[in-house]
């Protein structure tokens, strides 16, 4: 030990102290040999969920019933919402995994995430919204992959693989019956009620975005300034779009446009409000 160490007060027996960093970790944390680390994908050895921590099987959750663990992931990813609906909508029959990683790709085409296809079957499944089956829709048995084959060619013997199993998803009842409970035009009933100080900004954002091929979040943020409602307290024009959208009431595809949904709510619950341009209420 040199005299630096001894002046700021190490142990001289600190050198033989027995300590192994790993011995708290718990045992599960750690992957097996011969168990495929999650973190990793199939493909090319490429890293797999991108959100890490949040893709592992072993979920605060895991002890609940379905119903409230599709509900939690729900709550836990209100910003994708619309995805989330929209893969549950989509294996509603048996699809392929490709499948379903092609359609987030499109569901995702103007709202980029860190989550992908492959994230998103973990996070559902591990809910209990969907669940594996084979190519016949029935249940998914792990670990049973058909076995190769023996062939013989120019006197030499040597396995040949099995065919491949392909993995598919489908939606499952406790899934199925958040979809028919979902309820946006609730939701956005709910949104004006507790917002009604701020109808005018929502109408008029609603009406700019109505026009045909939407608004850019520029042109948005013009019109929502010239609200002083919007200032005080300072409130974006992202904040309004957002809460709007997960109401399914705005969509952003390029622009900010408007739904049915929202079309639906200028003429039933705002056409007595006054709106930026028509001199607020």
């Amino acid at each position: 030990m040199t005299d630096a160490n001894r002046e700021v007060g190490f142990d001289d027996d600190f050198e033989d102290l027995d300590y192994n960093p790993l011995e708290d970790v718990p045992a599960d944390e750690f992957v097996a040999d011969g168990e495929e680390d999650e973190d990793f994908a199939e493909d090319a050895g490429q890293l797999g969920p991108t959100a890490g921590a949040q893709i592992r099987r072993r979920s605060i959750d895991a002890d609940l019933p379905a119903e409230q663990r599709i509900a939690n992931l729900f709550e836990r990813f209100a910003t994708r919402r619309r995805v989330l609906l929209g893969i549950l909508d989509f294996v509603s029959q048996p699809q392929r995994a490709d499948a379903l990683k092609a359609e987030v790709e499109w569901l995702q085409e103007f709202d980029r995430s860190v989550y992908q296809g492959y994230d998103f079957s973990l996070l559902l499944e591990e809910a209990g919204a969907i669940a594996k089956v084979d190519e016949a829709g029935q249940p998914w048995v792990e670990g049973e992959e058909a076995q190769p084959e023996i062939v013989e060619e120019d006197g030499v013997r040597f396995y040949k693989p099995g065919p491949y199993r392909e993995v598919y998803w489908v939606i499952t009842p406790e899934g199925a019956a958040y979809v028919a409970a979902d309820d946006p035009w609730g939701r956005l009933q709910a949104l004006f009620a507790a917002e009604e100080k701020y109808l005018p900004v929502y109408k008029s954002v609603l009406v700019f975005c109505a026009e045909d091929g939407g608004r850019s979040v520029g042109d948005v943020d013009v019109l929502v300034n010239k609200s002083p409602l919007s200032r005080n307290p300072m409130r974006h024009c992202t904040s309004f779009l957002k809460k709007l959208e997960d109401c399914g009431a705005t969509v952003w595809a390029g622009n900010w446009s408007t739904t049915a949904l929202g079309r639906r709510a200028l003429e039933e619950l705002l056409a007595d409000v006054r709106g930026i341009d028509e001199g607020e209420e």
